[in-house]
C-alpha cells in the first residue's frame, strides 16, 4: 500500500490544498518499507490531484482538504482521511497499528464523528 501524507516540517499540513510537499510511505504488512518526500504542484485542485494519483497513492492522510480537492481524489480511487493531527511519523505509526482514531490525531476543533462523516459521506457533503 502507498500512503502519502502532505507535511510541513516534520507535521502534518494543516491543508493539503497548501502544501508544498508530500511524505510518500510504501507500506507492507502493517510496515514501512521506504519513504520518500515530493513536492508538490501548486495549490489548484486539479493539479494537486494529478501530482498525487500520479504517485500512485491509495491512502491520503491528511489535515484540512477542499471539496473540489476531495471530490477529485475520490474520483482517482484514492482513500482520504482528514482531520489528522500531529507528525507525519506519529500519525504513520498510528495508521498502521489502526489507531488513527486517538484524539490526539485529530485536527483541534475536530472530533472522530467529523472524521467519520467526512471519510463516509458522499462527496458532495464535504465542506472547504
Amino acid at each position: 500500500m502507498r500512503v502519502a501524507i502532505p507535511v510541513s516540517e516534520d507535521a502534518v499540513a494543516t491543508t493539503i490544498d497548501f502544501a508544498h510537499e508530500v511524505l510518500v510511505v510504501d507500506c507492507e504488512a502493517s510496515r514501512e518499507m521506504r519513504r520518500k518526500r515530493h513536492a508538490l504542484a501548486d495549490g489548484l485542485p486539479t493539479n494537486l490531484a494529478n501530482r498525487i494519483a500520479r504517485l500512485g497513492i491509495q491512502v491520503l492522510l491528511c489535515g484540512a482538504i477542499s471539496r473540489p480537492l476531495a471530490v477529485l481524489m475520490r474520483e482517482a480511487g484514492i482513500r482520504v482521511i482528514p482531520l489528522v493531527s500531529g507528525t507525519a511519523d506519529e500519525v504513520l505509526a498510528a495508521f498502521l497499528e489502526n489507531r488513527l482514531e486517538d484524539p490526539r490525531f485529530l485536527l483541534p476543533g475536530c472530533t472522530e464523528g467529523d472524521r467519520k462523516r467526512l471519510s463516509r459521506s458522499p462527496a458532495s457533503r464535504w465542506t472547504g
